[in-house]
Parts: C-alpha cells; sequence; structure tokens
C-alpha cells in the first residue's frame, strides 16, 4: 500500500466515505439530483480524500497533513452522526437511512483511525503489530465476557423458581464465577502465575486515586447526562434497569450493592484491565493502551444497551467508554488493581442504591 500505509489506508476509507455521498441520505431536499446531505458529505470527504492523498504522495508533512486528515474526517462522522440523529424520534426507533449515511460514520471513523495512526509515524510493522494485538485484545475481552454469560445462563436455569433477590445474586455470582475461570484458564494457557495479577494491599497514594476516581465518575455520568439531555441526545436503559422498572418490587437492587464491589468491580476489572489492558502495554503507549482497551470494554457492553433506538446506543456506549477511561487510567497510574475494582464497585453502588431511591420513594436522584 505504498511507503505509508497509514495514508494510503486512509486514501481507501476516505474514499469509501465519499462514495458513500451517492448511496442515499433521507429526508434531504435535492442539489443537482444529489441529496443535500451527500452534497455537503462529499465536499468534507473530499477534503479528507485529498489530504490523505498528498500525505501519501509526502506533499504534505505529517503534523499538518494528519491533522487536516483527521478533523476532515472527524466532520464526515459527525456530519453523518447528526442526520442519524435528526431521522431518529425521541424515545423511538431509528427508521432506516439508507446505505449512504451508515457507510460514512464507519468509513469516516476508520478515517480518524487511520489520520491518528499516520500523525504517529509509525513504521508498518509496528502498526501491524498494533493491529493484531488490537484485534486479540477485543478477542479475549469478548471471550471473557461470554464465558461469564455462559456461566450466568447455566446458573439461572438452576435457579429457576426462586425470589427475584436470589436469582440476581445467583446471576451476579454466576457472572463473577465465569470471569475468574476465564481468568484463570487465560493465566495457564500464557503460562503466568498469580504475581501476574497486580493486586496489593493500598497505601494512601492508592486510597486517594480510589476516591477521586469514584468523584470523578460520578461527577462525569452527571455531565455527560446533562450534556446529552442539552444536545437532544437520547441514552438507552440498561437491562438491569429495564427489569428494575417493569417490577412491582425493586428491591433486588439493594443487594446488587454489595455485589458490586465483591463480584462485578473484581470480575471486568480482572479481565478488561488486568488481561486486556495490561497485554496491550506491549505494542502500544500506556495511554494509547489505555483508549484501546476503554474502547474494547464499551464494545462488549452492547448487549447490556443495546436498543431499536441506535442514537440511544451510540450515546450510551460513548458514555461508557468516557468512564473506562478513567477506571484505565488508575490502574495505569497505580499499578494496583485493587483501585479500579473499588471505583467500579463504588460506582456501580452508588447507581443501583440511587436507581432504587427512584423507583421506591420517587425521589429524584440525578446519577
Amino acid at each position: 500500500m505504498g511507503s505509508n500505509p497509514a495514508a494510503s489506508a486512509g486514501v481507501v476509507v476516505a474514499g469509501v466515505a465519499l462514495v458513500a455521498s451517492f448511496l442515499g441520505w433521507p429526508g434531504d431536499p435535492a442539489v443537482g439530483g444529489l441529496p443535500v446531505g451527500g452534497v455537503v458529505n462529499a465536499a468534507v470527504a473530499g477534503v479528507a480524500l485529498a489530504a490523505f492523498l498528498l500525505r501519501r504522495h509526502g506533499v504534505l508533512g505529517r503534523v499538518p497533513g494528519a491533522a487536516l486528515a483527521g478533523v476532515a474526517s472527524l466532520l464526515v462522522v459527525g456530519f453523518a452522526a447528526s442526520r442519524v440523529v435528526a431521522a431518529t424520534p425521541d424515545g423511538g426507533t431509528t427508521p432506516a437511512l439508507g446505505a449512504g449515511v451508515p457507510v460514512a460514520v464507519a468509513a469516516g471513523a476508520l478515517a480518524v483511525v487511520a489520520a491518528a495512526v499516520d500523525g504517529q509515524g509509525l513504521p508498518r510493522r509496528r502498526l501491524v503489530e498494533q493491529l493484531s494485538d488490537a484485534l486479540t485484545a477485543a478477542f479475549v475481552g469478548l471471550v471473557g465476557f461470554l464465558v461469564g454469560s455462559v456461566f450466568t445462563a447455566v446458573v439461572t436455569v438452576f435457579a429457576a423458581g426462586v425470589g427475584r433477590a436470589v436469582l440476581w445474586t445467583v446471576s451476579v455470582v454466576g457472572f463473577g464465577v465465569g470471569l475468574a475461570a476465564f481468568v484463570a484458564a487465560y493465566l495457564r494457557v500464557r503460562e503466568y502465575d498469580v504475581s501476574y495479577v497486580d493486586l496489593a494491599w493500598p497505601d494512601a497514594r492508592d486510597l486517594g486515586y480510589a476516591v477521586a476516581g469514584t468523584v470523578a465518575l460520578l461527577v462525569a455520568v452527571v455531565l455527560v447526562s446533562a450534556l446529552f439531555r442539552q444536545l437532544g441526545l437520547p441514552t438507552a436503559t440498561s437491562s438491569i434497569e429495564r427489569t428494575a422498572r417493569s417490577v412491582a418490587d425493586p428491591d433486588f437492587l439493594l443487594v446488587l450493592v454489595p455485589l458490586s464491589w465483591l463480584v462485578v468491580g473484581p470480575g471486568e476489572e480482572l479481565v478488561f484491565r488486568n488481561i486486556v489492558q495490561k497485554s496491550l502495554y506491549e505494542s502500544f503507549s500506556p495511554w494509547g493502551a489505555v483508549v484501546v482497551a476503554s474502547a474494547i470494554f464499551a464494545l462488549v457492553h452492547v448487549p447490556q444497551y443495546y436498543s431499536p433506538n441506535f442514537v440511544a446506543m451510540a450515546s450510551t456506549l460513548a458514555a461508557v467508554f468516557l468512564l473506562a477511561l478513567i477506571l484505565g487510567a488508575t490502574y495505569y497510574l497505580t499499578e494496583n488493581l485493587l483501585v479500579p475494582i473499588l471505583i467500579h464497585g463504588s460506582f456501580n453502588a452508588v447507581q443501583f442504591l440511587a436507581l432504587y431511591v427512584r423507583l421506591a420513594t420517587d425521589v429524584s436522584v440525578p446519577l
């Protein structure tokens, strides 16, 4: 693909984004036979394509060329996403949009990645190594999540007929056991001993990070929620919240409060921080590993936040990604898995408790 593989890849995906301009943009008046959305997308995608071509042939320098290509590609994503938002009614299902919009979003996002990689100026071999490790980490995270889900399904079958609180306890514990079993199998296959697990008794610095991280998560979720409301973006509710709202007595939420610290936090942080993020340190910078691991963490939560309203699901997963960045950052900065475990567990516990208060007392809690 030439001497600049990132720019070459950018040419391909920016070209796809440009082609998306002619694949249908519903709800827009036509300009010369092409919908307005297609015209705008063609203009911005054309700039991205030109920037990548100039980078590929060495006409533009690495920093200005990658910056121009990245900004134009980001505008492609933003504009196409705005068409999705405009077409989706509040609380409704995202309608069929034609091929142009989703293709532009996907190709634009890949072009943003290509521009970011090009801006780093990494050699081809390094890029291949990073891509391979990122895909492997994503596969590991997905398998770990699936193993936990299978354990949940199995124990739920055997617990049929019990009360809702007991059923949720068994389900969550089953999920945690599944994650622990996966971690044990991973360590055995990779021939790591238990010292690979970065657990240590927290010192004052660790506790400070744990408190600051918990506060940061809670503040972030309030600010992000307020931002989404201001922008008119809907959000998806989790499967747990949907269940709680569908029953007369949401007392099972109180059971999930201690389980957040004892099961959910430890299990998910073991997989996504101590295994997924840590494995990425070998080929990515530490902060690059935090970002990639956070993206993987958000993607595996698609089943939990699935919604026929694509905008709601996407905005919620974006929030999950931002929250995961905080968890990943504290793990990297402290090198102690107990810190993100405490933050994750505390955040979930507060959310479950806040949801219970809202449903049981009709008191509004901004979480």
